[in-house]
């Protein structure tokens, strides 16, 4: 994925939860302010703090709509 130092793993990420929602892009901010994102097409996937800080960052390849869904039913509103 072109992810071999920490600069550019932390561009994706940030490409990811700072980006447009929408199209392949699925979002969520659970109650507690964290963000969750996840591209359907790369399998990418993201939380973001309240604060704005990056929590994790990285690649879902194995059925990524389940794991979406697994995400919103447990950390979801």
């Amino acid at each position: 994925m072109g992810w071999n130092n920490k600069g550019a793993y932390y561009k994706r990420a940030l490409s990811l939860l700072e980006g447009p929602i929408g199209g392949k892009i699925e979002d969520f901010t659970n109650n507690a302010g964290y963000t969750f994102r996840m591209n359907m097409q790369t399998g990418e996937f993201g939380i973001m703090r309240p604060n704005g800080v990056v929590e994790t960052f990285y690649r879902r390849l194995k059925d990524p709509a389940a794991y979406w869904a697994e995400q919103v039913a447990k950390y979801g509103k």
